[in-house]
């Protein structure tokens, strides 16, 4: 969309740059809708009002003097707590190989290289000394099946869910050990306070050797 905007921009003269913007606005509102949408309700999150924040933050002293972890669905089937302090669970074929070949097959085509949040600006970079890998990022309303699945054994809401990012990591490609929460009033993923509270990780493919995530 904005190479079609610059070469438009190129072609016309000052008098008609206004319709191209016009043209470039609708072409992402037309695209996008959806993730738009998706993404409004972290920016409700994000950007509360000074009341809210207010009251948001006696809650949380009061909830920060017992802290524990996210507690999710024990009774989900074939669910086997692995670990504790942090919680790690497994739950064997959580999604069928049809519906991972669709994810993969739905995603390729939007691969891109990973960014990181830069600890010294706080600013979304791209660091090829940290994170090597590709992703891309999947609205809820596309994988419905995929969002129950998650609410149930998650024991959430659908609006604690962020965008669903898939990961692709070639032979040698890595992200160096890093922390999934973040500091600060927004996070990378537009929630209040660091809102993630649990990582969910689906392992699309197998492979014969090699592949690994260290806690």
């Amino acid at each position: 969309v904005r190479q079609a905007l610059d070469n438009k921009l190129k072609e016309n003269d000052d008098d008609s740059q206004a319709e191209s913007v016009s043209y470039f606005v609708k072409e992402i509102v037309r695209r996008y809708t959806g993730e738009i949408s998706e993404l409004g309700s972290y920016y409700k999150m994000a950007y509360n009002t000074d009341d809210e924040k207010e009251e948001r933050n006696g809650v949380n002293d009061i909830e920060d003097k017992t802290l524990s972890f996210h507690s999710i669905n024990e009774s989900y089937p074939d669910v086997t707590k692995l670990y504790s302090d942090p919680d790690i669970y497994l739950v064997p074929n959580f999604l069928s190989s049809d519906q991972c070949d669709r994810i993969i097959n739905k995603s390729s085509p939007h691969l891109m290289p990973c960014l990181v949040k830069s600890e010294s600006s706080g600013d979304v970079v791209m660091d090829d000394k940290i994170r090597t890998s590709t992703n891309t990022n999947i609205p809820r309303k596309e994988v419905p099946t995929l969002t129950k699945k998650i609410i149930d054994l998650m024991n959430c809401s659908e609006e604690q869910l962020e965008m669903y990012q898939v990961l692709k990591y070639d032979r040698g490609q890595e992200f160096k050990p890093h922390t999934d929460g973040f500091e600060g009033p927004v996070t990378a993923c537009g929630f209040f306070q660091s809102g993630r509270i649990a990582t969910l990780f689906c392992y699309l493919n197998d492979v014969e050797e090699g592949g690994k995530t260290v806690f």
